[in-house]
């Protein structure tokens, strides 16, 4: 009998989520698989009939099928029966050998012989207990840091994005450490980058969110100081925000900044690709996939060199440590002097080794070595 591995992805919607990387992750990884040759096994994708348009591709191989659930479980109470209810249920309907959950949260009860395979994307919800302990509701902190520890004891293995995540989460359940492997991927969204005759690069970017860890408000500050050192400095754009919060205070003064809210992705794309830099300034990220993004559109981008961004951009200009007001100004500098041939250099170097079609094939194999983990019937 041929074996059959599910990805469960019920519980993903990209216009409902604060996780769009989650969903970008999932839905590109299930168009990679598309691509491959046939791997001995059936492949079956667990969707809703409300998100099931956007994470299948047009077409799916011979040895992949779609299940489609009646209903959305992108939110609220009925994310949690689909997680939690329906996926161990759909995994003992569909003799399920693997069940992959690309979110990362494993359901409370998994069927005995089904092997679990996790792919989980950071850690950040503990940092945000140690370091933003009123930044969330309390409750749903609490569920999402024992759930984090719940999926990482319970899984068979852990997939994650970059070595820093993986030594994370290895200090949050030191037993899993044997059983986690990074398996790198690529772009999010795709963007086509523009030579320099087709567009006319102008302002900066900053990908805007109220989480604290996202450094929002203290990129805004940096950015206006770096404004009244260089007056002839850009506008910015910020998305994800309609305006400057009023928790956060008095706005900054002396930078132009423009408050586009969440856009599409095709817009997204097309603002990377028009813009003269990304400023990425996040205090924490598991795998720092806008970097990967931006350069992909052809776009430099000036980062704090810290977490999972100063190993996924090591050796890239523009990093900052996040010491001084200095540090930033110089590194957004050098980022704003690149030549665009170096651009060009870096961008190529970074897409030979964040790319899609590595990814799909290193997750091939890990599901053949699950499987073979499996007791004989």
């Amino acid at each position: 009998m041929i074996p059959t591995i599910a990805i469960y992805a019920l519980d993903q919607g990209g216009s409902k989520t604060s996780s769009t990387g989650i969903f970008h992750y999932t839905r590109n990884l299930i168009a990679a698989l598309a691509d491959q040759a046939d791997p001995g096994f059936r492949v079956r994708i667990l969707v809703s009939r409300s998100n099931a348009a956007a994470l299948l591709p047009p077409e799916l191989p011979a040895w992949m099928t779609a299940c489609a659930i009646p209903g959305d479980y992108a939110t609220g109470a009925r994310r949690l029966l689909a997680d939690h209810v329906l996926a161990p249920c759909l995994a003992l309907r569909h003799q399920v050998a693997l069940l992959h959950y690309p979110k990362g949260y494993v359901s409370i009860c998994c069927p005995g012989r089904t092997r679990i395979l996790a792919t989980m994307h950071d850690a950040i919800i503990d940092h945000y207990a140690r370091r933003w302990p009123g930044a969330l509701p309390r409750a749903k902190q609490h569920y999402l840091l024992w759930l984090t520890r719940h999926s990482l004891k319970r899984a068979d293995f852990v997939v994650t994005d970059s070595d820093y995540s993986r030594g994370e989460l290895a200090a949050l359940v030191p037993a899993a450490a044997s059983r986690i492997a990074v398996v790198p991927f690529g772009p999010g969204i795709a963007a086509k980058t523009p030579s320099i005759c087709d567009v006319v690069r102008a302002g900066l970017l900053v990908l805007g969110s109220r989480f604290p860890h996202k450094a929002t408000k203290e990129t805004l500050h940096l950015l206006a100081a770096y404004a009244r050192r260089a007056p002839g400095m850009t506008r910015v754009t910020v998305t994800g925000l309609t305006g400057w919060p009023a928790e956060w205070g008095p706005p900054p003064i002396g930078v132009a900044t423009d408050f586009v809210g969440r856009v599409s992705d095709a817009e997204l794309a097309h603002r990377m690709a028009s813009s003269r830099a990304l400023v990425l300034l996040s205090e924490i990220e598991g795998f720092g996939l806008p970097a990967i993004e931006s350069y992909a559109a052809g776009t430099p981008v000036c980062y704090r060199a810290t977490t999972s961004l100063r190993e996924i951009m090591a050796g890239v200009p523009g990093g900052w440590t996040g010491a001084t007001a200095h540090g930033f100004f110089e590194a957004l500098d050098e980022v704003l002097a690149l030549p665009r041939d170096r651009i060009e250099e870096i961008r190529a170097r970074l897409a030979a080794r964040f790319n899609w079609n590595q990814a799909a094939m290193r997750m091939l194999e890990l599901y053949r070595n699950e499987l073979s983990a499996l007791p004989p019937p």
